[in-house]
């Protein structure tokens, strides 16, 4: 079973599904649920996650429209304002009405500081809680500290860390923050994405230089607790989708079964 953990979909029409980018990118070609799903047909992936894009802001209306038109397929991560002092109501509304599996914070669109005194914040946290959904974060290394004081705040939230927590090759294995990272492996409730590696690699494909760094992952974490996402549409851009996966089943040399929690149990595990 091959689960990817990490997409987006999106279409070119804003009358209908407006764009409200939250960090300033806005597609100019498409990518929709049908491209998706022609990819894992040719490739043999079996289920997908849909992360909300950030173009379309919080309006999570095509995310789950999307994720209708193959639900056995797809699961969905969406976004809700986490700033929003009622954030609970949306994130109760989508996933009573749209049934929506996970949200999504973008730590990295704002400082630190801010996370750490914002309110609404904590109110997001509490309401996963309350609603049994795993949390997705993008950031940096440098935000791993506030990851490891809401881990320990909410040790029930399951927490899964996008794209490798953007890591820097350039700091090294022993940077601080890469090793406080290495230690919430030692939690039973996080998890990290091996996705994104253009984001973090200062290579080319097949990223060699982060290689060590992803060994280091899997050590600590196990391969039950990590998983692997395409990041499509990007993966186009910057590699192509059958090497990608060729890569992941080559970086767990240990046995079949350690490729498929890497391919797919981990996955299923959070979603389906």
């Amino acid at each position: 079973m091959i689960i990817d953990s990490h997409t987006h979909v999106w279409v070119q029409q804003p009358g209908k599904y407006p764009w409200s980018p939250l960090g300033g990118y806005v597609p100019e070609t498409e990518a929709p649920i049908k491209n998706l799903l022609d990819v894992m047909e040719v490739y043999g992936v079996e289920g997908a996650v849909l992360v909300q894009p950030t173009p379309y802001g919080w309006n999570n209306r095509y995310l789950v429209e999307a994720a209708k038109t193959a639900p056995d397929k797809l699961r969905t991560v969406g976004l809700v304002d986490p700033m929003n002092q009622q954030n609970d109501i949306e994130m109760k509304r989508l996933v009573k009405l749209g049934g929506v599996n996970g949200f999504r914070l973008n730590w990295h669109l704002q400082p630190v500081s801010v996370w750490e005194q914002a309110p609404a914040h904590l109110t997001f946290w509490k309401t996963a809680r309350e609603l049994n959904r795993p949390i997705c974060i993008q950031c940096t290394l440098d935000y791993v500290p506030l990851l490891a004081s809401m881990c320990q705040r909410f040790p029930q939230v399951r927490v899964v860390v996008d794209h490798l927590a953007r890591l820097n090759p350039a700091l090294g294995i022993t940077d601080i923050n890469f090793q406080q990272l290495l230690s919430l492996a030692q939690g039973p409730n996080t998890y990290i994405k091996i996705s994104g590696l253009h984001y973090c690699s200062r290579q080319s494909p097949p990223y060699e230089d982060i290689m060590p760094f992803i060994q280091a992952i899997l050590d600590s974490y196990g391969v039950n607790r990590c998983l692997w996402g395409s990041d499509f549409p990007f993966i186009q851009e910057h590699w192509d989708y059958e090497s990608m996966l060729t890569f992941i089943k080559q970086i767990v040399m240990r046995s079949k079964e350690d490729v498929q929690w890497l391919l797919g149990n981990t996955a299923s595990n959070l979603w389906w």
